[in-house]
């Protein structure tokens, strides 16, 4: 089983479970890396 596939079931189980969708996941991840980033360079 690929990575990807694995990927698109959690995304869909996360979706019928709890009603996440990918743009609410997507915004996660892109808010996480905004802190990463900043973190990284010590703001």
């Amino acid at each position: 089983m690929s990575t990807a596939l694995t990927l698109a079931a959690i995304l869909v189980l996360l979706n019928i479970s709890f009603g996440i969708t990918p743009q609410d996941i997507w915004h996660y991840v892109t808010q996480f890396a905004q802190n990463l980033s900043q973190i990284q360079t010590g703001k």
